[in-house]
C-alpha cells in the first residue's frame, strides 16, 4: 500500500520547524533501581543450585553526551555514572548465615539513536556498563565454617534501554529513561574452608541491574531551534518485500530444574555469551506514517558454558541457532522507522547434565524448543533500496524434560528452560521501486486527546521462583516458567501538544498461566498468574494517523506460588500466594483505523518484589544454615505481548 499525505484541511496542527537536538549536553537524573544477583554454587559441594538475592533502591546519576541529527534521525553517544542505595545483608536460620549483597555504583558508555518529531525524541540506547559490588557470604552452622569474605568485584557488562525526551526550551529538556544492565559471572571465587581446604566450595555470581529514572539535560551553546529543515513532508516508503543480513551478540540463560529432588531439588542457571549472525526476509505494508509487517529470520549463535564438579558431575549448555516469525508495528518519519515486534520463535540449544559417579546418569534437555520473541528496532533508509537497522530482542523457550528410569519408581526427572537476549545490526535490501528518500514527517492527522477504552488479547510468559530462605530443603531457588494467554480491558486519557502525546492508562486482565512440578509421594510446587492490573503513564510521538509511545508505572497481580508436601495440602506448606505489587515498563505502537477506533501492539515487562512465607505449622527447621523457623521467599516476573482495540469517546 502506498503511503499518502494529508491536505492542509486534514492537518490538526500546522507543521512547525524541527527542533535541533544536535550538540553537547550535560544533565542529572534520579530514579528507582532493582538489583538481582544470582549466586551459583558451581562445583556441587554444598547446595548445587542457584539462589537469588534481590534488592530495590534509589539511583542518582550524572550524564554527559553529544548528539548529531539528520532529518528525523538523532544519533549520539552518552556516558553516565550512578550511585545506588541498593544494600542488603539478610540473616538466615537464626543468624547462622549472613549474606551481604550491595550495589554501589555503575557507569555506562552508550550509543543512542531515535526518532525526533517537533520537540520530542523517542530513542533506543545500548552499550557497555561497569559496576562496583560489595559482597560477602558467611556461614557458621554446627561449627562448620564456610566463608566467602570478599565476593565484591568491579564487573563489565552490557546495557540497553529506551527513553523519551521532551525539549522545554532551546537549552533545557526533560526525559524518562529505562535501562537494563547485565553482568556476567565474577569468575570462580573459592571460600575459606579451614576444616577442609582441599574442598573449598566455588561460587559464581551473575548480576542484573534495572533502572527507571527521570532527568533533565542542559544543551551547551546558543539557541538552535531550527536545523535547516522543515518537519513537514513525507516519510520514506518502507512497504514491499525485503531481505537482508544481521550480526551481533547474544546472552543466554539455560536452566535445569531437579523436579524429583534427586540432586539439588532446585534450579541451576547457566549463563553464556557469544556472537550471532543470520538472515531475514519480510513484507511491509505502509499507510501514511504507519508501517506494519511480517518478518522471518534465522540465526546461528555461539556461546557455551561447561563445568565439571568435584563429584564427577558435568554441565554443558549454550545456544546453536534460532528462528522466528515476527509481527512488526511502528511509525516512519523522514528516512527513519521505529517499531515494536513480537511473535513465535524456535531455538536449538545444548542443556546437558551428566553424573558420571557411582550411577552414571545423563539428563539431556537440549534440542529444538518452541517459544516466543519480543523486542524493538530502528531502521534508516540509506538509499531508495538499502536500509540499515539495529534491533534488540528477548526470547524464552520451553526446554522440555529428561528422565532416568534407573532411579525409579518414580524416575528421576529434570526440566529445562531457555532465555536468549540479542542485539544485532544489519542491512535490508528492498525490492521494487520504493521511490526517493523521505522529505520529512507527516503532521498529526489525529487528535489523540481525550478519554478512551478498549479490549486486549494477550500472550504472557510468567516466571515464579521459590527461594529456600532458611535452607529448609535445598538452600536454592526453584524456578517455574509458564506460557499462557490473557484477555482484558483498558481505559485511559490522553493530552496532546503538537506531536507530543502523553497520558495515563489503566488496565485489568485475567490469565491462564499455570505451572506445576511434583515428586510423587513427596512434594509439589505450583505457580499461577491469575490476574494483573496496571496503572501507567505513557508518552510518545504522533505523526499521520499513528502514535509510538513508551509506558511505565505500577502493577498489581494475584499470583499463586506455593510449596507443599504430598499427599497435600498439609500443615507443612509454604504459601507465597496473594496480591503482589510491582512495576511495569514497555513500548507500544498504535494506529487510528477510523475516526474513533484504533489498534495497538504493546510489549511490557513486569517485576514484583519479594514475598516471604513461614511454614504453615510454624515448625523449626534444622538445615544447612542451622536451626530456625522454616521459611521460603517468592519472586515473580512477567513478559506480555498485547494486541488491543481502543474506542475514543470524542472525535
Amino acid at each position: 500500500m502506498a503511503i499518502g499525505t494529508a491536505s492542509g484541511a486534514d492537518l490538526l496542527y500546522s507543521p512547525t520547524s524541527i527542533y535541533d537536538w544536535s550538540g553537547t549536553y550535560v544533565g542529572a537524573s534520579v530514579g528507582y533501581s532493582r538489583h538481582n544477583a544470582r549466586f551459583e554454587e558451581a562445583d556441587f559441594q554444598w547446595f548445587g543450585s542457584t539462589f537469588e538475592q534481590n534488592s530495590s533502591g534509589a539511583a542518582a546519576t550524572l550524564q554527559v553526551g553529544k548528539n548529531w541529527q539528520s532529518g528525523q534521525l538523532v544519533f549520539g553517544v552518552e556516558a553516565d555514572i550512578s550511585a545506588f542505595s541498593n544494600d542488603r545483608t539478610p540473616l538466615y536460620a537464626e543468624r547462622q548465615a549472613r549474606i551481604r549483597n550491595d550495589l554501589n555504583w555503575m557507569a555506562t558508555l552508550r550509543g543512542r539513536s531515535g526518532l525526533a518529531i517537533d520537540r520530542t525524541l523517542l530513542y533506543a540506547t545500548g552499550g557497555l556498563a561497569i559496576a562496583g559490588f560489595d559482597r560477602s557470604f558467611e556461614r557458621n552452622a554446627a561449627g562448620n565454617y564456610d566463608n566467602w569474605l570478599d565476593l565484591g568485584a568491579t564487573k563489565v557488562g552490557v546495557v540497553a534501554g529506551l527513553g523519551v525526551e521532551r525539549a522545554l526550551n532551546d537549552n533545557w529538556s526533560a526525559r524518562v529513561e529505562g535501562l537494563v544492565a547485565k553482568f556476567g559471572k565474577n569468575g570462580r571465587v573459592a571460600n575459606d574452608a579451614p576444616s577442609n581446604p582441599s574442598e573449598s566450595t566455588v561460587l559464581d555470581i551473575d548480576d542484573t541491574v534495572a533502572t527507571l529514572r527521570f532527568g533533565v539535560n542542559y544543551r551547551l551553546g546558543g539557541p538552535r531551534s531550527v536545523s535547516g529543515g522543515s518537519r513537514e513532508g513525507t516519510p520514506f516508503d518502507f512497504s514491499g518485500f525485503y531481505a537482508g543480513a544481521s550480526a551481533g551478540a547474544n546472552m543466554m540463560t539455560a536452566s535445569q530444574s531437579d523436579i524429583e529432588y534427586w540432586w539439588s531439588g532446585s534450579t541451576y542457571d547457566h549463563l553464556s555469551a557469544g556472537f550471532e549472525g543470520g538472515i531475514q526476509a519480510g513484507y511491509n505494508i505502509q499507510s501514511g506514517a504507519h508501517v506494519y509487517g511480517l518478518e522471518a529470520d534465522f540465526n546461528l549463535l555461539t556461546g557455551s558454558h561447561s563445568f565439571e564438579g568435584v563429584y564427577d558431575n558435568r554441565y554443558e549448555t549454550g545456544p546453536n541457532w534460532t528462528g522466528a516469525l515476527k509481527l512488526k508495528s511502528g511509525i516512519a518519519a523522514g528516512n527513519t522507522l521505529m517499531y515494536v515486534l513480537g511473535g513465535v520463535a524456535v531455538a536449538n540449544y545444548d542443556n546437558l547434565y551428566v553424573d558420571e559417579g557411582n550411577s552414571p546418569t545423563a539428563f539431556d534437555m537440549g534440542g529444538t524448543h518452541a517459544g516466543y520473541i519480543v523486542g524493538a528496532g530502528l531502521e534508516h533508509a540509506l538509499s531508495s533500496n538499502l536500509t540499515a537497522r539495529i534491533e534488540a530482542t528477548y526470547g524464552a523457550f520451553d526446554g522440555g524434560r529428561a528422565e532416568d528410569e534407573d532411579f525409579g519408581p518414580p524416575p528421576a526427572i529434570f526440566r529445562g528452560h531457555g532465555q536468549i537476549a540479542s542485539v544485532k545490526v544489519g542491512f535490508n535490501y528492498h525490492f521494487g521501486d520504493n521511490g526517493s528518500l523521505g522529505t520529512g514527517a507527516l503532521a498529526p492527522m489525529v487528535d489523540w486527546s481525550g478519554a478512551y477504552a478498549g479490549v486486549d488479547a494477550i500472550f504472557a510468559h510468567h516466571t515464579g521462583s521459590r527461594f529456600d530462605a532458611n535452607y529448609y530443603e535445598d538452600g536454592g531457588s526453584y524456578i517455574l516458567p509458564s506460557f499462557g494467554a490473557g484477555g482484558g480491558v483498558h481505559a485511559g486519557y490522553n493530552w496532546q501538544n503538537g506531536s507530543f502525546v502523553y497520558g495515563v492508562v489503566g488496565d485489568f486482565a485475567a490469565y491462564t498461566n499455570h505451572s506445576y512440578d511434583a515428586y510423587e509421594g513427596y512434594r509439589a510446587i505450583e505457580s499461577s498468574l491469575n490476574w494483573m492490573a496496571t496503572l501507567r503513564g505513557r508518552a510518545g510521538i504522533a505523526t499521520g494517523e499513528s502514535l509510538l509511545y513508551l509506558t511505565g508505572g505500577l502493577a498489581v497481580a494475584d499470583i499463586d506460588l506455593w510449596h507443599d508436601y504430598l499427599p497435600g495440602p498439609t500443615d507443612e506448606r509454604f504459601d507465597l500466594s496473594g496480591t503482589h505489587v510491582g512495576w511495569t515498563a514497555g513500548i507500544g505502537a498504535e494506529h487510528m483505523l477510523t475516526e474513533r477506533g484504533s489498534l495497538k501492539m504493546e510489549a511490557l515487562y513486569t517485576s514484583f518484589g519479594e514475598k516471604r512465607g513461614d511454614i504453615a505449622d510454624g515448625s523449626t527447621c534444622d538445615g544447612g544454615f542451622g536451626s530456625g523457623t522454616c521459611q521460603m521467599a517468592g519472586y515473580n516476573n512477567t513478559v506480555t505481548l498485547k494486541v488491543g482495540y481502543s474506542y475514543k469517546f470524542s472525535k
